[in-house]
């Protein structure tokens, strides 16, 4: 019988030997399990970390911190708005009060319109970010909203004064592109800036097409013809295109690396309001004002007193009770 038993033994052990090694075998040959990054892609990473540039991932925070930036973001979005509606009454009153370039019996004038329905636009964008319920797709809907309603006007300025397309494309009004793209900044995210960029540049090729293909222009190389007349330079349409890239690209650096400061925050923000219910205002207080950080030995002499209580058939107490009950 040990015979037998320690045969049997050393069988099931030689059993669980060869298992482990299929096992070890099978494990070896899958290369997805271990992740190799190359040493290009681990410089890059650093470069990125040391210039602040590296995304954040919010789902590795707590959701208190997130809840605190989501309110952030929200409030930012109703001042967008307040800024869009302030806008839109200045111009209204811009445009009512000036005297107008074009003949008085033009059979259509599109700045009323377009700023009507753009007015209505933001009053609804308002409401939604007043309400707190103003979410991401209709974001992105609104700066394409607001470049489209931009480049449209811009295209019938041509309809209005009754000329070539080629008219539009010397129109200051271009400018407003700026406006609308800086006023994306002040959401601590790249991606609506640049997204804002994006669509002026579209809408600028689009209006640059259209002149070109359906309104029978004179391609030049003189910008005195181009200025003077109503030819195309190309080059020059091409290069107001150039700030406008520049600009979305420094301007989404800049909220990159500002938004990396306002997680930072935040998340600072949250862990001192918690430490805070545990420590006395004075030294909470002291803490954040000094100019040195804290470090042993470095403190502040105080008298104090120590009080030692016990309460009658206490330990009975922390062994029935839970931690919450008892400390309530």
């Amino acid at each position: 019988m040990p015979a037998i038993a320690v045969g049997s033994h050393t069988i099931i052990n030689r059993s669980v030997a060869r298992s482990r090694k299929v096992a070890m075998v099978v494990a070896a040959r899958d290369p997805t399990n271990v992740p190799v990054k190359s040493v290009w892609a681990i410089r890059l990473q650093a470069c990125l970390e040391v210039l602040g540039l590296t995304t954040t991932d919010d789902a590795r925070l707590p959701e208190r911190v997130r809840r605190a930036i989501r309110h952030q973001e929200e409030t930012s979005e109703i001042l967008v708005g307040l800024v869009q509606v302030v806008a839109i009454v200045f111009f209204a009153a811009l445009y009512s009060l000036t005297p107008k370039a074009f003949p008085p019996d033009v059979p259509f004038e599109p700045v009323p319109w377009t700023l009507s329905i753009y007015a209505a636009f933001t009053v609804l964008r308002l409401w939604l970010a007043i309400r707190r319920r103003l979410p991401s797709w209709f974001l992105r809907l609104s700066v394409i909203v607001d470049i489209s309603v931009l480049m449209v006007t811009i295209w019938s300025f041509h309809l209005q004064y009754q000329a070539p397309p080629a008219l539009y494309l010397k129109a200051p009004t271009f400018m407003y592109v700026f406006i609308l793209i800086t006023l994306r900044a002040l959401r601590f995210d790249a991606l609506y800036v640049l997204l804002a960029g994006g669509a002026a540049v579209v809408g600028w090729l689009l209006l640059v097409a259209y002149a070109f293909f359906y309104g029978d222009p004179t391609i030049t190389h003189s910008f005195v013809d181009y200025a003077t007349s109503y030819q195309i330079l190309l080059g020059a349409e091409i290069d107001k295109l150039i700030p406008v890239v520049m600009v979305a690209l420094i301007l989404a650096i800049v909220l990159q690396r500002a938004r990396r400061m306002l997680v930072s925050a935040v998340a600072e923000q949250q862990a001192a309001a918690d430490l805070a219910r545990f420590l006395d205002p004075d030294v909470a207080s002291q803490v954040r004002g000094t100019e040195l950080g804290i470090a042993p030995g470095e403190g502040v002499l105080r008298e104090a007193a120590v009080l030692f209580t016990d309460l009658r058939a206490s330990p009975l107490c922390r062994g029935r009770l839970t931690p919450g009950r008892l400390s309530g």
